[in-house]
């Protein structure tokens, strides 16, 4: 059996929560391998963007998703929007925004929640998670750069500010800290006093694709013409190339970086999850499921814009 949930959302409801670009393209490309090469029926794919990418609606797809698994059964789950740092019940923990969330934290999608939503994959169910989004603490936003993370009105961030300073902290995602409170939170990170979405998924059945470091932001651009999350953009073009599509978790990783860094120095993509599960593929079952290449859009070599978007 085979499941994915894509998730794209560009546009939200409240005023004060910023509009992305790329997003849905990002999940289109996925959703075109899927169908084109991995063995999906457009039925087995559900998406969601913009208006129907509620918090009620994408966890109740998880909650589908991970319903009645067997071994052999392949699950994909791609997010690509806002992610924040919120207090959740005393800490500061990495969120999803959904299309309906406003501050101070209402229907945000908390990594605890997504964390117990997977928490019992049975052995033998292969499981990718995309996430294009906020693993980053700078929250700036020009006419052509702008952040896929969320500002924090002055009272919330105060609130998530001074949990960190007592070591409440889960995660300091799509914060810009004073350079003396981050130096405290990474001496804090370096003691291990965290709790972090690498924490809160290493132990498992799951392997996450994680667009950057906790530290750094998750960029989009322009990329033959055509705004994309560059982790999305990257690894789909990997999947669809005939040569690496079967390739194992921990060298399309490192393709994807040797095409991202050069152009977002400040960007390394990373693994999360079962270390013991990267050295297999995106997918069990792909090998010589790609004849040729899927989509001439889709090419390690492409052309990537000067113009930039902050995935934070």
């Amino acid at each position: 059996m085979n499941r994915a949930v894509l998730v794209g959302i560009e546009t939200y409801n409240a005023g004060d929560v910023p509009s992305l670009s790329g997003c849905i393209n990002d999940i289109s490309g996925i959703q075109q391998f899927l169908t084109s090469a991995a063995g999906f029926d457009s039925t087995e794919c559900t998406v969601l963007t913009n208006q129907s990418a509620t918090r009620g609606t994408i966890v109740a797809a998880l909650q589908q998703m991970v319903n009645g698994l067997n071994s052999g059964d392949r699950l994909v789950f791609h997010y690509a929007g806002h992610g924040a740092g919120l207090p959740n019940n005393g800490a500061v923990e990495d969120a999803m925004i959904p299309v309906d969330f406003s501050f101070p934290t209402n229907n945000a999608i908390f990594g605890s929640e997504l964390a117990a939503i997977f928490g019992n994959i049975p052995a033998g169910v292969a499981f990718s998670w995309i996430a294009d989004c906020c693993n980053s603490g700078g929250q700036t936003r020009s006419l052509t750069r702008s952040v896929r993370g969320l500002t924090l009105p002055a009272a919330l961030a105060a609130e998530v500010l001074n949990l960190g300073n007592d070591g409440k902290t889960r995660s300091v995602r799509g914060l810009t800290l004073p350079a003396a409170l981050a130096a405290e939170v990474l001496n804090l990170g370096n003691a291990g006093k965290t709790r972090s979405v690498r924490d809160l998924v290493a132990a498992l059945n799951l392997t996450m694709y994680a667009a950057c470091q906790a530290t750094e932001d998750a960029n989009g651009a322009p990329i033959n013409g055509v705004w994309h999350g560059v982790l999305s953009y990257y690894l789909t073009s990997l999947l669809m190339d005939p040569t690496t599509v079967d390739d194992s978790a921990n060298a399309l990783m490192q393709s994807a970086s040797v095409s991202i860094t050069p152009n977002f120095p400040q960007q390394h993509p990373g693994l999360r999850g079962d270390p013991a599960l990267w050295d297999q593929p995106f997918l069990p079952g792909l090998a010589g499921s790609v004849p040729r290449a899927l989509n001439p859009h889709f090419t390690a070599a492409a052309f990537v814009s000067a113009e930039r978007q902050e995935r934070t």
